[in-house]
């Protein structure tokens, strides 16, 4: 992993926020993390930015006001920002949010884990592949990330 990569995290939760980045750390790859607290912050975030997209977003679904939905919606509308590779981590199984967020283009659906060394082991399988080659590769039997 030549260059660092850029990963996103919008989450709600103080605590899924503080353990994210934590485990993300602890990993030693080469990361530049930013982290959200609201969905509106990231979209303004990205409305505003004349940088380089994130490498990957890891997105809560269930969050105030601007859901996780809502982000997924507007990002895959959008032509700058439909490419960037969207993990959803959520603590819904339903199959009902499964097969919606797969229909709307998410690349890989994630029932956070309660276990630190687990949601580690899954970061790192998620940060060495190449999501953005990947994408093409997405079907209902390798969306939801088993663990």
């Amino acid at each position: 992993m030549g260059r660092k990569r850029i990963v996103y995290c919008v989450e709600d939760d103080e605590d899924d926020r503080s353990f994210f980045k934590e485990a993300i750390a602890e990993l030693g790859f080469p990361v530049i993390l930013q982290l959200f607290e609201m969905g509106k912050d990231f979209l303004d975030h990205l409305e505003n930015a004349d940088d380089q997209l994130p490498d990957f977003l890891f997105l809560d679904l269930n969050m105030p006001i601007v859901t996780g939905h809502d982000i997924l919606k507007r990002l895959k509308a959008h032509p700058k920002w439909s490419t960037i590779p969207v993990a959803i981590c959520s603590t819904s199984s339903s199959e009902e949010d499964i097969r919606k967020t797969f229909q709307m283009g998410a690349n890989i659906y994630i029932v956070k884990p309660n276990s630190f060394q687990i949601l580690q082991t899954a970061l790192k399988r998620l940060l060495i592949t190449d999501y953005r080659s990947h994408a093409s590769n997405v079907n209902w039997d390798n969306f939801l990330f088993k663990l």
